[in-house]
């Protein structure tokens, strides 16, 4: 593999873990609004220790202060993503920081086992959790890698991997749905 590939291939790590954190920020950010709403579901793939926050201090009737505060936690992996994009380092600090959320996570899981139950659901938050661990150590180790490459090789990598993923994407779509009647045949490779 020569440089070049190997350039795209950790542009393409680095890049699913941006976007695993960027979806670990919308997906709390819903949860919280979810959680002050108080509806009774949220949504997987999201970070623990911000709702955690919010809950425990809503118990205590500072919910105000435990929604900024929680605000506040996802902002900081907020912060992470943006200046990833410039600054690579910052992916793993994110990946630190998912890590101490995870071990929050698991602390809560240890406490509920130990209270004599597991909920399915618990277990499959942890197996969505753990996945985006991976994905932020993918990226780190990605940025591991990546530290020789100038910002131009990163950049003009990326933006090969953003046209062969488009390119890929405007296939799928002419190679499905297809039936006899169509006048255009499917795409050919």
């Amino acid at each position: 593999m020569g440089a070049t590939e190997m350039i795209k291939s950790q542009a393409v790590k680095f890049s699913r873990a941006r976007g695993a954190l960027l979806s670990v920020v919308v997906f709390t950010l819903v949860n919280l609004l979810i959680e002050v709403f108080g509806l009774e579901f949220y949504f997987l793939y999201s970070a623990f220790f911000p709702q955690l926050v919010y809950v425990m201090l809503a118990d205590f009737n500072f919910a105000v202060l435990g929604f900024v505060l929680a605000l506040g936690i996802t902002a900081i992996y907020f912060v992470c993503w943006i200046l990833s994009k410039k600054r690579r380092v910052f992916i793993l600090i994110a990946m630190i920081i998912f890590l101490m959320d995870t071990l929050a996570r698991l602390g809560l899981a240890a406490l509920i086992v130990f209270d004599g139950g597991m909920d399915i659901w618990f277990i499959v938050e942890l197996v969505f959790c753990a996945w985006i661990l991976i994905s932020l150590i993918g990226g780190t180790v990605a940025w591991s890698k990546l530290r020789s490459a100038t910002p131009e090789q990163f950049s003009a990598a990326e933006g090969e991997v953003a046209k062969a993923e488009e390119t890929e994407a405007v296939r799928s779509v002419l190679n499905t749905g297809n039936s006899d009647s169509d006048d255009v045949p499917p795409a050919t490779e």
